[in-house]
């Protein structure tokens, strides 16, 4: 089995939006998808194997310190063998490379595979939001540190919340 992750082409997004149709009960549409991977650039990620595109992921970055894990999935028939795995690691890489100091997500609180896998990644949970997702759950706000940075700007929610965190 040859895999590569690389970044998303065009091309690549009805197998992107398949994979996300499967993935979530309330999924981005294909125009926010593509909008997503023109944005993110080479953080909009997909993971090939033997010529097919098997999982994704994207982050944004809002600012020049921090990263937004928009969204990552595997398709189904693909799951619990490391894809997700793999396509965090490289994402995280190719942020450190960039110089960003944090990266955070919202995951629901439901999804215990999803909070396991940030968990073994290093990300931990700062902050519950009520009603996050539209079916009424909540989400969990989890933020991964990659390197200390003194451009970190002191009035971000996600950083106050850690720091009265760490009293």
């Amino acid at each position: 089995m040859v895999y590569c992750i690389r970044p998303a082409t065009r091309q690549d997004m009805p197998y992107v939006f398949q994979i996300e149709k499967l993935s979530f009960v309330h999924y981005f549409p294909y125009h926010l998808l593509e909008s997503l991977r023109h944005e993110a650039k080479d953080l909009f990620l997909v993971y090939e194997q033997d010529d097919c595109i098997l999982g994704y992921t994207v982050a944004i970055l809002p600012n020049n310190d921090a990263a937004h894990l928009v969204s990552i999935a595997v398709h189904p028939n693909f799951r619990r063998r490391g894809i997700a795995t793999r396509l965090i690691k490289e994402l995280l890489k190719r942020l450190c490379e960039k110089g960003i100091s944090y990266v955070y997500l919202e995951v629901d609180v439901m999804n215990k595979a999803a909070i396991k896998l940030y968990q073994k990644l290093g990300f931990t949970i700062v902050e519950r939001i009520s009603s996050y997702y539209e079916n009424g759950h909540d989400a969990y706000l989890m933020i991964l540190f990659l390197q200390k940075s003194n451009n970190i700007r002191k009035n971000n929610k996600l950083l106050a919340l850690l720091e009265l965190d760490a009293l």
